[in-house]
């Protein structure tokens, strides 16, 4: 029998951990979210000012962060959205929702992963690129992917065609602080369910 690859070693590990240890995990990563730099000084934030004058031409000015501390957020970060981690985000909200007992913190755990999705396919607005929409999810991907780690050649090959796109630097910091509070309040979800012993090792739903 062939040598599992790495990605799916990790995956089969990520699946078969328990599912209180899965939870904790999230907390605990998501918790060293806040001790980042660019957290803490407040710098992880959106903000967009469109400006236009009569016979003008308009400017745009937004927030950005320093590059540094934001390459250093991302490291920690870049976990939630990787699917081999035991920390990403699809699989913690499928364990949270499977596993914890509180009908109340399971509620308000549908309705961040709710959020989520809706964050990551729609966003607060809607980009077209020949005709067609650009997920925020995908721009998050390119940009992590494509140009702060160069993991995948093809998407830092996407994300140059985008620059053209007016706003797609915008699109990739605003959907990463929306990504950032869901994850900090379904970790605040989690946390309460760890503390009061409302976690079941076997499937309740």
């Amino acid at each position: 029998m062939g040598r599992i690859p790495g990605r799916y070693r990790q995956s089969m590990a990520a699946s078969q951990e328990p599912s209180t240890e899965t939870l904790r995990r999230f907390v605990y990563l998501a918790d060293q979210l806040q001790t980042r730099k660019i957290v803490k000084d407040e710098e992880l934030r959106s903000s967009l000012q469109i400006k236009g004058e009569i016979n003008q031409p308009v400017t745009m000015r937004y927030h950005q962060p320093d590059e540094e501390n934001l390459r250093s957020y991302l490291l920690d970060f870049r976990k939630f959205t990787m699917e081999g981690e035991p920390v990403f985000v699809h699989r913690v909200f499928n364990v949270a929702y499977r596993h914890i007992t509180g009908e109340a913190l399971v509620y308000h755990l549908t309705q961040a992963r709710q959020q989520w999705k809706e964050s990551m396919t729609r966003g607060e607005i809607a980009f077209l690129v020949n005709g067609h929409a650009l997920p925020p999810e995908h721009v998050l991907d390119l940009w992590i992917n494509g140009y702060y780690f160069h993991d995948d050649p093809e998407k830092a090959r996407k994300l140059e065609a985008l620059s053209n796109v007016p706003l797609s630097r915008w699109l990739f910091i605003n959907v990463l602080v929306r990504a950032t509070q869901l994850l900090l309040y379904a970790a605040h979800l989690v946390k309460i369910a760890l503390r009061d012993g409302l976690i079941s090792e076997t499937s309740v739903r």
